[in-house]
């Protein structure tokens, strides 16, 4: 049993020392090191919000904020054919994604990291009609960590039946 808790508290502390080692950059000249390291400053940069999602009763609207002179992509519900969320892997992290399919086959692809995500997904269903609401999809996609987990969430022709 001592051999255990030894095992045990040797890996709490391997781990604990590549954390430190990792946030005061000592293995940043080792390449996966710098990788881990560059990926997490890309996170912290990207709290600021690359796109926003609006959405009224006609139309949901995207804008790309990282150029000067943004133009919104606008899609009317009535264009939108299907709806499949997934995962993304981020290495360390998944990520929510919403896969837009329109009726003459362009796809668009939106993301829990856009400003407007969670109204946007919330108000989903009230403007198409069939669409499943979040409670019914969140656990298929979210379990288990890391694997894709498509799930569709609306098909224009099951909702016109």
């Amino acid at each position: 049993m001592d051999v255990l808790r030894l095992i045990a508290a040797t890996a709490i502390a391997i781990v604990f020392c590549a954390c430190l080692a990792l946030r005061l950059g000592i293995w940043a000249g080792i390449p996966f090191f710098k990788r881990l390291s560059d990926r997490m400053e890309t996170r912290k940069r990207n709290d600021e919000k690359r796109y926003s999602i609006r959405f009224d009763a006609e139309r949901i609207s995207i804008v790309n904020h990282r150029i000067s002179h943004p133009r919104p992509i606008n899609i009317k519900w009535s264009e939108i054919e299907r709806l499949i969320v997934f995962k993304r892997d981020l290495f360390a992290v998944d990520l929510i994604c919403l896969s837009i399919e329109f009726q003459d086959g362009r796809c668009l692809e939106l993301d829990e990291d856009m400003d407007g995500w969670k109204p946007f997904i919330a108000a989903m269903p009230a403007y198409l009609i069939g669409c499943r609401k979040l409670d019914e999809w969140f656990s298929a996609v979210a379990s288990p960590a890391f694997a894709t987990n498509p799930t569709e969430i609306f098909r224009r022709e099951a909702a016109m039946e």
